[in-house]
């Protein structure tokens, strides 16, 4: 057995020195390490960079898609509301057109009340100008022919005596040149109870022998009819003349006129009705 100084000797600084290329080692490992732990946090960070910079540009585009999106309705949108305004504006001035046209249709109506009114008047200045006048058809013309005498002729064979009081006797000229029927004489009477008492002569004597009045009676030879009637503003001849055709055709039953005014009924035992306008006659 060595002696212990030999042992202590063996561990000494001489011997410690040995184990100094292990430590080098442990060294070098570690910087490899770190330098690998770099590496892959270099890695991990561009990765990371990477995957960041792709999910920003990404979210870029998503939001740039959205906004462009957004854009064109907003475009849209503004349109319509430009659209709606200039509507809106249309509508605006249709109000104030249907305003207008409102009044201007009350003005009219007004208006239309007032010419209404008027061409009452005007009928009826018309009717009171004539209500006194006498229509007589079917006498022939002769040459220098004396109409109030003819007239008195007839007065005294329908036994009216005194002879109604007449203002003037003519005949209408004919509106065309040689006509085939002969004008018809107009006789004006000073009053219309004249006229009627003609008219109501002329009645008595068709009951009483059953036919028309003839030339005879006015001292002519020939027993062609004559007729007497009332004379009519030319609206209501119009409107006669209607109404006789309605009663051709069996629509109405009775049309006659009373001081130039047209009467009808429309069936036996109806009640007569005044017809002022041809508006009226339609609706019976």
């Amino acid at each position: 057995m060595a002696p212990e100084t030999k042992r202590l000797r063996e561990n000494t600084s001489t011997d410690l020195k040995k184990d100094r290329p292990n430590e080098t080692l442990s060294t070098t490992l570690i910087e490899l390490v770190e330098q690998k732990f770099a590496e892959q946090t270099a890695s991990i960070t561009a990765t990371i960079t990477a995957s960041i910079q792709k999910s920003e540009d990404r979210i870029l585009q998503e939001m740039h898609e959205k906004v462009n999106v957004m854009s064109g309705k907003i475009e849209e949108l503004t349109q319509r509301v430009h659209q709606l305004e200039k509507e809106v504006a249309v509508v605006e001035k249709l109000k104030e057109r249907m305003m207008q046209l409102e009044a201007e249709t009350q003005d009219a109506q007004t208006l239309g009340g007032r010419v209404g009114e008027i061409e009452a008047r005007v009928a009826t200045q018309a009717n009171e100008s004539i209500a006194a006048d006498l229509r007589v058809h079917g006498v022939p013309y002769q040459d220098n022919e004396n109409l109030k005498s003819l007239f008195h002729t007839l007065c005294f064979n329908l036994k009216l005596t005194p002879p109604p009081r007449i203002r003037e006797a003519f005949r209408i000229s004919p509106r065309r040149p040689n006509p085939t029927v002969d004008p018809i004489i107009i006789i004006k009477f000073e009053h219309v109870r004249d006229k009627a008492a003609i008219l109501r002569a002329a009645g008595a004597y068709r009951r009483e022998f059953k036919q028309p009045l003839t030339l005879q009676l006015l001292g002519m030879n020939s027993p062609a009819a004559v007729y007497l009637n009332e004379q009519l503003s030319r609206e209501n001849y119009e409107i006669f003349r209607e109404a006789r055709r309605l009663k051709r055709l069996k629509r109405l039953f009775w049309v006659f006129t009373r001081r130039g005014i047209v009467h009808v009924t429309q069936c036996v035992g109806a009640e007569v009705m005044c017809v002022e306008s041809m508006q009226k006659l339609y609706d019976l």
